[in-house]
């Protein structure tokens, strides 16, 4: 990992992600952020790697996996639903607030017919929310995909 290109619009969380996977303590990230050149101060990066960490407990590798690659049923979970159908995808995004430096997470969900890549639910996701980041003077660090489940019309829901 290091070496690893992480200066990238988005790829500070994923790097997060791998190097709490790989044991490293959130000072060798901070450590490898500032050496990578990314320009983050110190406190913001250890919440950075908090964030990551958490991500990586909860999600696994969903938020690691292909951006090119629409979720395979194998990688969905079945949600039963009343009426629905169609497929939910789940992104993360986490945002800096300028004015007290704090880190903000949003979650928002894209629903289609048959499922998007992962990086179409994210793109579409944070265009979505720009005006909200604009009105809250929120600059956004990364967003990751998390979850994907299959809308599953059914009498029991």
């Amino acid at each position: 990992m290091p070496g690893e290109d992480i200066a990238y619009e988005g790829a500070v969380i994923p790097f997060a992600i791998k190097a709490a996977n790989a044991g490293w303590s959130a000072n060798q990230f901070a450590r490898a952020l500032s050496d990578a050149g990314a320009g983050m101060r110190r406190q913001v990066a250890l919440r950075v790697f908090a964030q990551g960490a958490a991500l990586a407990a909860e999600y696994g590798q969903e938020p690691l996996r292909s951006l090119s690659a629409v979720p395979t049923f194998a990688e969905s979970r079945q949600w039963p639903t009343a009426r629905s159908s169609g497929v939910l995808q789940t992104v993360q995004m986490v945002y800096r607030e300028a004015v007290t430096g704090r880190l903000v997470t949003r979650f928002r969900n894209i629903k289609t017919e048959a499922g998007i890549t992962r990086q179409a639910a994210i793109d579409q996701a944070v265009a979505e929310d720009v005006s909200n980041a604009e009105r809250y003077q929120q600059s956004l660090i990364s967003a990751v995909h998390t979850g994907t489940a299959i809308l599953v019309a059914s009498e029991a829901a």
